[in-house]
């Protein structure tokens, strides 16, 4: 499930004691804040905003780039419809076939990363007429302007931290009505919550758990 824009508004009313008409913060203040607080997670975990789309190859090129919403490529998948795609290191190929940017035109079969530009990479061969590869990117969150809808690209769980990014950013400005420490406090959960995310992906996503592995015990 995805997180609820208004959930998200009512909860943080609610936690800044902001829940009588006139507001303090106008909807405009909040949502403001909302895509702040994404964009701030993205830099700080760009893993959460992993998807895959495809992209149109430059024909006869061996530069091309990720799509326009991108924030860096993470992986060059398949040939759409065909083979995958190997990464190997552009210097390296460079070292052992210094002309391999001018060969004949075809299907990808090697991918390097660009150096300089997380958003463009190299191909091997030159790109084919009308190729498309598949790619798996960051994408760069939603500009969200209303208050109602659907945050897509963070799951249900992730409402809480979007909730202290809000809040810290709304305490640290607001000197008039905040409490001291309350922006670092929820600065502090925020950053919190983001990290420990990250710690504990190796309990669910590795085969043992995490731990170390045990000895083998010797045959009998």
């Amino acid at each position: 499930m995805s997180i609820g824009i208004t959930s998200v508004v009512t909860d943080v009313r609610a936690l800044v004691n902001d829940s009588n008409t006139p507001y303090r913060y106008s909807d405009a203040t909040l949502m403001s804040f909302l895509n702040l607080t994404l964009n701030t997670i993205l830099q700080l975990r760009p893993d959460l905003f992993n998807t895959y789309g495809d992209i149109v190859c430059t024909t006869g090129e061996v530069l091309q780039s990720a799509p326009v919403d991108s924030h860096r490529i993470v992986d060059v998948i398949r040939v759409k419809g065909g083979n995958s795609v190997r990464e190997v290191n552009r210097l390296s190929v460079t070292s052992g076939y210094a002309s391999w940017m001018a060969v004949a035109n075809g299907t990808a079969t090697d991918w390097m990363r660009h150096p300089r530009d997380p958003n463009r990479f190299y191909i091997y061969p030159p790109s084919s007429a009308s190729q498309e590869l598949v790619l798996e990117y960051t994408k760069v969150p939603t500009i969200y302007t209303s208050t109602t809808g659907t945050i897509t690209e963070l799951p249900l769980s992730y409402s809480p931290t979007v909730v202290s990014g809000i809040i810290a950013l709304l305490e640290s400005v607001d000197d008039e009505h905040v409490s001291s420490g309350r922006a670092k406090m929820y600065m502090d959960i925020f950053m919190q919550n983001l990290g420990l995310t990250l710690q504990n992906r190796p309990i669910t996503d590795m085969d043992g758990a995490g731990l170390p592995s045990l000895p083998k015990e010797s045959p009998a």
